[in-house]
């Protein structure tokens, strides 16, 4: 039952989540909403005990192996759209930016300039030394988003759980 409410209120909430009519369609707009303390945001910072360059590299890599794709949405067996995720990264010598777009086939109504997408997270990495990278990660407290942040955190630590399925993502 709850589910079927979430599902309800999902298209008011993509709504919501850029404030005054304007989606949040780049990294620097996601970073000011969560900054902000805005509805369903959050920012995380955390450590791994890896160098920079070996962060950057996975992360890198995963996320255009497992997220720069198009996910076909189905539910009781009929097309229901799809999801469109495109990848992004800049990696300098003393920063990186990683995030993700996506654009829903079913969420037409919000407001964003033609073609845009919404950005989905943005991980800012830096270097702490020769041994530890640290990452601040912008995304959303919504449960059902939270396969983001797990894949970002397991692939800055060097893991590999796979790529997320997406599914119950609707």
């Amino acid at each position: 039952m709850q589910n079927r409410s979430f599902r309800a209120l999902a298209p008011v909430v993509l709504l919501l989540l850029g404030g005054c009519g304007a989606a949040i369609t780049t990294p620097d707009a996601m970073r000011e909403y969560v900054r902000g303390n805005r509805a369903f945001s959050k920012v995380e910072t955390f450590e791994v005990k890896r160098p920079y360059s070996a962060v950057t590299q996975d992360l890198k890599r995963r996320s255009e192996d497992c997220l720069n794709k198009t996910f076909q949405v189905t539910r009781n067996g009929s097309n229901d759209g799809y999801t469109r995720y495109i990848t992004s990264s800049t990696v300098g010598a003393d920063r990186a930016e990683f995030y993700t777009k996506f654009w829903d086939s079913k969420a037409r109504a919000v407001n964003t300039p033609a073609g845009d997408k919404l950005v989905f997270y943005v991980a800012d990495v830096t270097p702490k030394g020769r041994g530890a990278t640290s990452i601040d990660l912008y995304g959303w407290t919504l449960d059902k988003y939270k396969w983001a942040e797990l894949a970002v955190k397991a692939w800055a630590r060097g893991e590999d759980p796979g790529c997320p399925t997406l599914s119950g993502m609707y």
